[in-house]
């Protein structure tokens, strides 16, 4: 058990205060000036109308305006905003109403019952393989068309009689032939020339032929049913092509094939995988039955299957089709010495299971017989289509395009009408049924892609300006049609149409920039989801290829948009100016809180535009929707700012006393004057400059929106000069902040009143009430953010000599109240009193927020802004003027404040002094047998009994101060009885060391009162060392001595320039015969020790601590004569035991001698090495690397002076032994002074 821990009644109590004051000492660190401030008395907040507490709250309504409220745009405000749906004005309707006039025209009852004859006529007679007649899918669809028509159903009844006596269309196969892959080569070249032909082979003709497999029949999609009937096709379609072929051109045969009835493709020479994309349309007799085929021949000569086939003009009819393909197969079966084209296969495609969306796939091309060997595949695209059957075909699908938008128009309104929320809401999708009937009439009425989007478009954007809903339908829409549109697909006059919605679209458009917040409210999500649809389709279409070509050139759309935006913007502000603002004979407070209120509206509609719009106008239009906005509210705020500033305040500020800018910028370049004494402000003056103050932060609010603008250029902006309207109202308000601030302090003081803070100790009210002022002025201050630097040089520096002057005052009204009190005046007897730790802890608290303002208040900022524009104007000014003007104040207050607390704090440590230089002289001189705890109880005791209301009531940093102060006398007095006697014993250094111990742990208690480094000051730590060392032998210490070589040995390189040299040696322990072996190799860059810049070298070898290794004689190499870089290899030996490698100190020296021959040889220096690292000896089993050459640095001695060790031998001044090994050691350190000396000397001479 250690002494510490014996120590019971010395340390029952002490440490228990210890944790009583550590408890404490938490809440005294983590108390801040937000928290004292809340005990600060309201009766003298009250004395001065709240003066400090009104502009922190001004602050607060101006800066928190957009995070937390306006004074009069709340959170009610943007909650009621949010809600708010969107609303078109009057002006916008006016505009939308004319345009649609012209974009909607009501059908007539006539007109509407045509079109209801049109849809029933399309249900009727619908087509594709899913649309089989089927009576409930038909009821289905008539009852919507009912509902969407608003037809009866007499009407209904009526109209459809009548359609179901019309004669049915005509049904139509569309067929493009797009292309082919992998085609057999046919041609020497490697390649072939590949045309096709097709044509459609009727279903009444397929019926007549006689099928052998029957089964196979029954299935129309196997493999075996397709070959047989193409098979029979080409056997059994009689007559001879090529028997046309050998005809003269004016001859005609028997049967003739109209050319109508079969297209073929051009031929592309050279090539096994063509594209074509040819189109053609083809009249089908039986849609269930009908099917197309589709030849592939490969172009030979001039008079081919493929310009046969173009001049077959005639035909009688459809039956005739099948008789080509037997004339095309004879004619590929002519003899072998004819040119002929070559067959690279055929497909037939049954129509029954073609669906109304068309068909697009790749077929296997197949031979016509079995034998046939045919390869490659060719890519089809069918679909479906209508026409009434006139007995000739119509091309122009004009009336059908027109009934698709009436259907669309009607469904339209229906959908929207039947849309359970907002109508505005309605994403513009239709039902099933709408769906079917109007793809069913696109298909019948052969209207194709391009004309279906060209008919959505023209309908969903006229509704969508008559009434607006989602947009991304339009989006979609839009999108669709630049898909599918390409150069020709639309008549001259649909292209005129379509650019005409375009414009009408992009005029709508900008109409709603405009009237932007009325039409998609910035707080209404549902809004912005629209909006952003809106501008993503504009921009899309905007540059679209459509829109390009259909629209003649325009202006840049971003310019529009901006212009619209800048009216827009112009029209909210002046509709926004309030009505009482703009009358002259308003009250002047009542048009700075109107103007205020204004303001902060401005900034709550910047921040949400910043956060609804800005994105949406960034990443669908690429142009900035904020930096617009700002640009036009900025000017027209500033212009009506500056304009009432300028003529209603002027006048009312102009009786006050306040620093003209000339006498600012003077003051920026002077040290520290007096400011003139400030005037009194009434209470109406205190405020109008509230009134004003607030619409500063309203107005810096506003401002602060710059560092959102892309481009920034502030100098163009009129707003970032506001604070130069305001300059003439800060100023007065630190005069009235001066003369208020003073006033409270020194009522404070006459009330003063203690109070505990959080149960932890007290604190006087008085210290509150100066903690809560400065709080609210550093509040007010760092948010001010002025950015002048010469101005704000000048404001800061008067309020922080207003501040430094306030804290001085304050401490000068304390002490003289602790001196009224006779708080430390007492004579004689020592007697801590509570009210004193009260008063230590109220200028502790003062002295810290002072300190702490700087922070506060930004001033670094403030120093480098005003040093930094000094430095570019070209003043020469010291580095650190700026800042040191700042740095007097603050140091000339806490010095000022510190010297009253050091005053009271000597007061304590003085009278304690009698007491603890007695308990001391106690201590060291108790006899031995009395144990050191015993010993020192008696101070121990003094100690703790002294301390206690130091404990309970002081803060941590003056408690500390105090106790600093007692450990540091009780050092003193230690130190001052070891210097009395020099030669100390070891029981006596020993006991002191106890005692040492015992205090430490008294005045640390487990960090809880002085930390470590606090105690280990350099009186301690020169104590303790000489104690220590004191209490070992003299023969103890010189292994002490040697241990410490061999540590600095270690480090030597890194700390000590190489000018003395290097020694290489090897070393190994034979551990058999236990013997040491040493081998010094050589020197190098020894140090010159002759004049002739060389030296004599040689090295002694020896064991020290010499006492440990008397059996063991020191070994010398031979002399090198004249060299810095002997070479020796020479070898030592001696007998050493294993143990004598685990003696302390144990190791081997090398010294460096100069040999001259009159005089005594010159030391050169030395080098340690120890044994427990030796190759061999115990610990280091491996000898391998006993050949490895170690090189060390050659070390001055340290003179005696320099090391404790020698020192503490030094004056053992009755010991022989002692002085003999310090004199050597001293005249070793001054041979190697000189030495090194004189070789700089040398050297510097060369």
């Amino acid at each position: 058990m250690s002494v510490i821990a014996r120590g019971k009644k010395s340390f029952s109590c002490g440490p228990k205060r210890l944790r009583f004051l550590h408890s404490q000492s938490d809440s005294d660190e983590t108390l801040t000036a937000d928290t004292l401030s809340i005990y600060s008395s309201e009766s003298i907040k009250d004395l001065d109308g709240r003066f400090f507490e009104y502009f922190s709250t001004a602050h607060q309504h101006g800066s928190d305006a957009g995070r937390a409220s306006f004074d009069s745009v709340d959170g009610e405000t943007i909650a009621k905003e949010a809600k708010r749906r969107p609303t078109l004005t009057e002006d916008l309707l006016k505009k939308l109403n004319l345009m649609e006039n012209e974009a909607i025209k009501e059908l007539s009852k006539k007109q509407k019952e045509t079109l209801y004859s049109e849809l029933l006529y399309t249900v009727e007679h619908k087509i594709g393989a899913e649309s089989q007649s089927n009576n409930e899918e038909a009821n289905w669809l008539y009852a919507y068309a009912k509902k969407a028509f608003k037809i009866s159903d007499e009407q209904h009844t009526r109209l459809l009689e009548v359609t179901n006596k019309a004669k049915p269309p005509v049904v139509i196969l569309n067929v493009v032939v797009e292309e082919a892959r992998n085609l057999e080569a046919k041609d020497a070249n490697g390649f072939s020339d590949p045309y096709c032909m097709l044509g459609i082979i009727p279903g009444s003709r397929l019926i007549e032929l006689s099928l052998t497999n029957q089964d196979a029949a029954s299935d129309p999609s196997s493999k075996e049913f397709s070959k047989s009937k193409s098979k029979s096709m080409l056997r059994k379609f009689s007559g001879s092509l090529r028997d046309k072929i050998r005809m003269g051109p004016r001859e005609k045969p028997q049967h003739i094939i109209p050319a109508k009835f079969i297209r073929s493709t051009k031929f592309i020479p050279h090539n096994l995988n063509p594209v074509w994309n040819e189109r053609f349309r083809f009249d089908l007799e039986d849609v269930m039955t009908d099917k197309i085929h589709i030849d592939v021949w490969d172009h030979d000569d001039e008079e081919s299957v493929f310009d046969a086939a173009k001049t077959l003009n005639h035909a009688k009819s459809f039956k005739g089709l099948g008789r080509v393909f037997k004339q095309i197969a004879q004619s590929a079966r002519a003899s072998s010495g004819d040119n002929v084209d070559d067959f690279l296969g055929c497909i037939d495609v049954p129509l029954h299971d073609l669906p109304s969306t068309g068909n697009s796939q790749w077929y296997d091309l197949c031979g016509r017989s079995a034998r046939s060997k045919v390869q490659g595949q060719i890519k089809v695209s069918l679909n479906l289509a209508t026409r009434e059957d006139h007995g000739f075909p119509i091309d122009d699908n004009f009336n059908d395009m027109q009934q698709h938008e009436d259907l669309l128009y009607i469904f339209i309104a229906h959908e929207r009408e039947e849309y359970e929320g907002e109508p505005e809401d309605w994403l513009g999708i239709l039902s099933k049924e709408a769906d079917v009937i109007l793809h069913q009439h696109s298909v019948q009425g052969d209207i194709t892609p391009a004309q279906e989007a060209f008919c959505y478009w023209i309908t969903f954007s006229a509704k969508y300006r008559e009434c607006n809903f989602d947009a991304s339908c339009l989006l979609n829409i839009v999108k669709s049609l630049e898909e599918k549109w390409c150069n020709g697909c639309l008549s001259g006059e649909e292209e005129a149409r379509l650019g005409k919605s375009f414009e009408k679209f992009l005029g709508y458009f900008l109409d709603v920039i405009e009237e932007l917040r009325g039409m998609y409210p910035s707080g209404n999500t549902k809004s912005r989801q629209q909006l952003k649809a809106l501008l993503e389709c504009a921009h899309f279409l905007s540059s679209s290829k459509v829109y390009n070509h259909c629209c003649s050139p325009r202006e840049d759309m971003s310019i529009e948009i901006a212009h619209r935006l800048k009216m827009g913007n112009k029209a909210y502000f002046n509709h926004s100016l309030p009505f009482l603002f703009q009358q002259e004979e308003t009250p002047v407070k009542e048009k700075i809180r109107e103007l205020t209120n204004f303001t902060n509206l401005l900034s709550l509609d910047l921040r949400q535009g910043l956060r609804s719009y800005e994105p949406l106008f960034q990443a669908h239009l690429r142009m900035p929707y904020f930096d617009h906005t700002y640009r036009v509210l900025e000017k027209k705020l500033s212009s009506e700012v500056r304009k009432f500033l300028d003529r209603e305040l002027s006048s009312l500020l102009l009786s006050s006393e306040v620093l003209t800018r000339q006498e600012i910028r003077r003051c920026s370049n002077q040290s520290i004057g007096r400011q003139p004494p400030p005037m009194p402000a009434t209470h109406a003056r205190h405020l109008l400059i509230a009134s004003v103050l607030n619409l500063y932060f309203a107005v810096q609010e506003f401002s602060d929106f710059r560092e959102e603008l892309l481009v920034e250029d502030n100098h163009s902006l009129a707003i970032s000069r506001y604070q130069e309207w305001f300059s003439r109202t800060v100023q007065e308000w630190l005069t009235l902040a001066k003369s208020r601030m003073e006033a409270r302090i020194e009522m404070a003081v006459q009330q003063d009143k203690f109070v505990n803070i959080e149960d932890s100790f007290e604190c006087s009210t008085s210290a509150m009430d100066v903690v809560n002022c400065y709080t609210q002025i550093a509040q007010f201050w760092k948010r001010l953010r002025w950015q002048d630097e010469e101005e704000l040089f000048a404001f800061s520096l008067k309020l922080a000599d207003d501040l430094c002057q306030s804290a001085i005052l304050y401490t000068d009204f304390l002490h003289a109240k602790m001196k009224k009190n006779s708080y430390f005046d007492n004579e004689g007897q020592f007697d801590v009193q509570k009210p004193l730790c009260t008063s230590l802890n109220d200028l502790e608290y003062i002295k810290r927020i002072l300190v702490s303002m700087p922070e506060k208040l930004d001033l670094p900022k403030v120093v480098a802004a005003i040093e930094r524009k000094h430095a570019m104007g070209g003043v020469e000014d010291q580095p650190n003027h700026f800042q040191s003007v700042f740095e007097s104040l603050i140091d000339s207050a806490q010095m000022a404040m510190d010297s009253k607390i050091e005053y009271i704090a000597k007061k304590v440590s003085d009278m304690m002094r009698p007491e603890i230089k007695k308990n001391v002289f106690h201590l060291c001189w108790s006899p031995d047998k009395i144990p050191v705890l015993d010993a020192i109880e008696p101070l121990i005791d003094y100690l703790d009994s002294n301390l206690l209301t130091l404990y309970t009531y002081l803060l941590r940093r003056n408690f500390k101060i105090i106790l600093a102060a007692i450990w540091q006398e009780c050092l003193e007095e230690i130190q001052e009885v070891i210097e009395e006697n020099p030669e100390l014993e070891a029981c006596f250094c020993l006991r002191m060391l106890q005692a040492l111990e015992i205090l430490i742990d008294f005045f640390n208690s487990g960090d809880k009162g002085l930390l470590v480094s606090e105690i280990e000051s350099k009186l301690y730590l020169g104590l303790k060392a000489y104690l220590t060392i004191q209490r070992f032998t003299t023969p103890e210490i010189i292994c002490q001595f040697f241990t410490e070589m061999v540590e600095r040995q270690k480090i030597a390189v890194e700390t000590e320039e190489v000018k003395l040299g290097v020694i290489g040696f090897t070393v190994y322990y034979e551990r058999a015969i236990h013997q040491l072996h040493v081998k010094v190799c050589h020197c190098k860059h020894i140090i010159a020790l002759d004049s002739n810049g060389l030296s004599d070298p040689y090295i002694v070898w020896d064991l020290c601590p010499r006492h440990l290794f008397t059996d063991c004689d020191e070994s010398r190499t031979s002399i090198k004569k004249k060299t810095l870089n002997p070479v020796y290899n020479e070898k030592f030996s001696c007998q050493l035991a294993q143990e004598d490698f685990y003696k302390e100190g144990a190791c081997m020296r090398f010294t460096l001698m100069d040999y001259n021959f009159v005089v005594k040889n010159d030391f050169g220096g030395e080098a340690y090495f120890p044994l427990s690292q030796v190759p061999g000896g115990p610990g280091h089993e491996d000898t391998h690397n006993h050949k490895k050459v170690i090189e060390l640095v050659f070390m001055k001695p340290h003179a005696p002076s320099e090391n404790r060790h020698l020192l503490a031998l030094k004056n053992r001044v009755s010991d022989p032994i002692a002085q003999e090994f310090v004199n050597n050691r001293e005249d070793l350190a001054e041979q190697a002074k000189s030495k090194i000396e004189a070789f700089d000397a040398m050297t510097a001479s060369h």
